[in-house]
């Protein structure tokens, strides 16, 4: 005679043998409390950070987590890793505050007069993401007045693309600058490197090396030699030619400027041997140009000057796509296209 069953027993009890509860929220949680606790009335603070006389009191963990620098700090035999106060010399108490609110908040204030000072200091003390914001404000910014500086300091960061935006404007703009403090105590590498990029004739290149060379000529004429043969000019007349039928759909661009054949501009939705340039279009009178080496970048071609000018970048970037000229709004809008990210999932084509 079989047994009856046990009260209460029944097969699905099988499924809370090996059941293993996963609280998906869990990490956000602590780490939510955790900061609440930091936060709150300076709770648990286990290092004083001095900065200009005020003092700091923070978590060692949270430094931590957010900077490689701290986490080195506090890590290492250092001096530092043992002491409740540390001094630091080289950022100012307003812009360490800012620092300090980035760390614990996540959020930043980027003012323009202390946004040179937050690129460096987010630089030394290995804050990536903000360091990579000041940076794409820092190129959105650039302009006749502080070119030269931002190319200098995104020299001393190695930060290329800084270093291009900074770069294309005091090119294109080497007649105001020749004579300014910036230009003639500019180091002999960042002249070489202005005038090697192709410097439209109507800035007068040679006029403002030898300015350089004049503020200083017992040291600087050395280099007289090397500078003029670095020199690279691009023509005054720029020739735009129509590739295909006006009628079609889409159509492609060449702009050839007087220059060498490595340094030519092309304007196509094709593949080119120097750059792929994936869209143009004509507003207000001038030729506007998105794409290349960076796909969110753009050019105007200025049709009074004949000069290349670098305006602030799409806000991400964009293949494929469509530049549309609105007059009525002043506007142009970029229509269609994949981001880079898309593209990559793609197979290779040929």
């Amino acid at each position: 005679m079989e047994s009856p069953e046990e009260p209460g027993a029944s097969m699905d009890e099988n499924y809370f043998v090996n059941y293993t509860f996963k609280d998906r929220s869990h990490s956000g949680r602590v780490a939510q409390g955790i900061m609440k606790l930091c936060l709150e009335e300076e709770l648990f603070a286990d290092v004083t950070i001095s900065v200009e006389g005020r003092e700091f009191q923070l978590h060692r963990l949270v430094l931590s987590a957010q900077s490689c620098f701290f986490r080195s700090m506090f890590t290492s035999n250092l001096k530092e890793a043992h002491n409740r106060v540390i001094v630091l010399q080289d950022v100012s108490e307003s812009v360490f505050q800012l620092l300090v609110d980035y760390i614990y908040h996540g959020t930043v204030k980027l003012r323009a007069e202390e946004l040179q000072e937050i690129y460096e200091v987010s630089d030394m003390y290995q804050l990536t993401s903000l360091f990579e914001e000041c940076s794409r404000f820092l190129a959105r910014t650039v302009q006749v007045g502080n070119c030269l500086q931002v190319m200098w300091l995104a020299d001393r960061h190695s930060d290329p693309e800084l270093y291009t935006a900074a770069k294309h404007c005091a090119k294109t703009h080497l007649a105001q600058l020749q004579n300014t403090e910036e230009f003639l105590h500019l180091p002999h590498h960042l002249l070489t490197d202005i005038i090697s990029d192709g410097v439209p004739c109507s800035q007068n290149p040679t006029e403002a090396i030898e300015a350089w060379i004049n503020f200083n000529k017992e040291e600087r004429e050395a280099f007289a030699e090397s500078l003029r043969t670095s020199l690279k000019e691009i023509g005054e007349n720029v020739h735009i030619y129509l590739i295909g039928k006006e009628s079609s759909r889409t159509h492609s661009l060449a702009v050839s400027l007087h220059c060498a054949e490595d340094d030519s501009i092309s304007v196509s939705g094709q593949n080119s041997l120097c750059h792929q340039i994936t869209a143009a279009c004509k507003h207000g009178g001038d030729l506007y140009v998105v794409g290349g080496s960076i796909p969110r970048r753009m050019w105007k071609c200025n049709n009074a000057t004949v000069d290349w000018e670098w305006c602030a970048p799409l806000p991400r970037d964009r293949l494929q796509h469509t530049l549309v000229s609105v007059p009525g709004k002043d506007a142009i809008y970029s229509l269609g296209g994949k981001t880079l990210h898309s593209l990559s999932s793609l197979p290779d084509q040929c």
